[in-house]
């Protein structure tokens, strides 16, 4: 949990990036320092020598001998001078700054300062460690020509009369180096302490504080407090983002407010509904007894009256009306009435053929024809067979009333599967799919949305519920109507049913 907040993500990444980028600097700056001592140590050597062989060589060319020594101890006099000796070719220590090296050879003596003496080039010189000191000493090597003017005493047998070594300490630099270290290696943790903290409390106040309130708001939002809002007054991107969440949160409590009025006034509607339709099958019920006699009454009354009796139509007509009221009053008590299908294991193709037995002849008198294409292959589903029948049989009529001027119905029947949920199937499976598609009139969008309303129907003769029972029929299979609809295209009603369910 700990490494799992962005705060000390932020924090610890800030804080390696600038150790490294800081510890790269140091030591590029020490190492900086190193060569800046050790290039002033040889400068330093480097005059003290050349000052050194001038000062020697007026002494020797005023054959003042004795004066060459006294100027070798005086150099060495000097601070962090540590070595100055004159050897000759072979090798032998002529004069040093310590007398007891004289006339000793530089070979047995110092090994550094003769390997050094040995190197050939314009500038001999090499630092290396004291191991008696601990610090660094630098030695260089200058030779003394055998000059013209020197030639009186030296001969011209050897090009070079001498060689001066002189080492100096760097003990003063180095301990200077060390301390600059130290400091340099406090301000470093100090600079990275400071930083640190500093932008630690930036992120703080400017991020993490910020971030926590919209979490907590958010928070809360999820628990269904709509009323709560994310209190940043930056204007920089987080709190563009808290206004942005805060606006959110406006319009989900605005919507929030709307669904729950709705809903009450659907509750209030269903209820509504409930009560007119238990008083709806209750007055059906109490007038399809009195209905039946009446038809029965006006059946026995027609047959009273001649053929040619005009009285004898009116009764014809009462009974057209008679037959209709019953049927309002069934349709009526089957969709108010709640029962559940007496499924069976039964072919939907079978289903189909039963329906088209009925209408083919009806068709052909429209003009219409009727393709089919049912898959055989589908397997057998459970069902109530009668009911689907009903179902199918209304979807039929309802594409042969459209098509008023003859036209084509195409039925066909195959198996689909959901893999996701869907508006119009919310249960992913398997289905069995029995489509039907006219080329009738097509129905308009605004009358599309109302078809499967209870009561609800455009035509004279119409009930108004004839889609609003074969849905419910469908539905308690488990299963959906779906419509498509262009006008003067066509419609497609796809009726589906779950190959299975428990």
């Amino acid at each position: 949990m700990f490494f799992k907040s962005l705060y000390i993500k932020i924090n610890l990444t800030i804080l390696i990036v600038f150790i490294v980028v800081i510890s790269f600097f140091a030591a590029s700056m020490q190492k900086r320092l190193e060569e800046d001592a050790t290039n002033l140590t040889k400068n330093q050597a480097k005059y003290l020598t050349a000052m050194l062989k001038r000062n020697i060589m007026v002494d020797m060319l005023g054959f003042c001998e004795r004066g060459v020594q006294n100027i070798v101890e005086r150099t060495g006099e000097i601070p962090s001078v540590e070595v100055v000796r004159i050897f000759d070719n072979e090798g032998i220590i002529k004069y040093s700054v310590n007398p007891k090296e004289i006339g000793k050879s530089l070979r047995k003596l110092d090994a550094k300062a003769s390997e050094v003496a040995r190197e050939s080039g314009e500038e001999r010189y090499a630092p290396f460690e004291d191991e008696e000191t601990v610090y660094r000493s630098f030695c260089i090597i200058e030779d003394i020509d055998n000059q013209k003017e020197c030639q009186e005493c030296h001969g011209t047998e050897s090009e070079v009369i001498a060689t001066i070594n002189l080492c100096m300490t760097m003990e003063v630099a180095e301990q200077h180096i060390a301390r600059n270290q130290k400091i340099n290696l406090y301000n470093t943790i100090v600079t990275i302490v400071i930083v640190t903290l500093v932008l630690s409390i930036l992120l703080s106040l400017l991020v993490n504080r910020p971030i926590k309130k919209l979490l907590k708001t958010m928070t809360d939002a999820e628990k269904g407090n709509l009323h709560a809002r994310v209190k940043v007054t930056t204007s920089d991107e987080l709190g563009i983002l808290a206004n942005q969440f805060n606006s959110m949160l406006t319009k989900l409590e605005k919507a929030d407010k709307d669904i729950k009025k709705y809903h009450q006034e659907q509750m209030l509607r269903v209820d509504r509904l409930a009560t007119v339709g238990e008083m709806a099958a209750g007055i059906a019920h109490e007038i399809k007894n009195p209905l039946a006699g009446l038809a029965g009454a006006t059946q026995i009354l027609s047959k009273e009256f001649p053929a040619d009796d005009q009285r004898r139509g009116i009764t014809e007509e009462m009974l057209k009306l008679i037959n209709r009221l019953d049927k309002i009053i069934k349709d009526l008590l089957t969709f108010s009435r709640k029962t559940e299908p007496e499924l069976i294991v039964s072919s939907i193709n079978e289903e189909i053929e039963k329906v088209l037995f009925f209408v083919t002849k009806q068709a052909e008198k429209s003009n219409i024809v009727i393709n089919k294409e049912l898959n055989e292959e589908i397997p057998r589903i459970l069902m109530d067979p009668d009911r689907i029948q009903q179902v199918f049989l209304n979807i039929v009529l309802n594409a042969l009333q459209a098509m008023t001027h003859g036209g084509t119905l195409h039925i066909s029947t195959n198996m689909e599967i959901v893999e996701v949920e869907s508006d119009d199937i919310l249960i992913p499976g398997v289905y069995v799919v029995s489509s039907f598609k006219d080329s009738g009139v097509g129905i308009p969008e605004d009358i599309l949305q109302r078809i499967f309303k209870p009561l609800f129907t455009t035509k004279n003769q119409g009930t108004g519920l004839g889609l609003s029972i074969s849905q419910k029929i469908i539905e308690e299979h488990r299963g959906k109507i779906i419509v498509e609809s262009k006008e003067d295209i066509g419609t497609i009603f796809k009726v589906y049913l779950p190959k299975r369910y428990s």
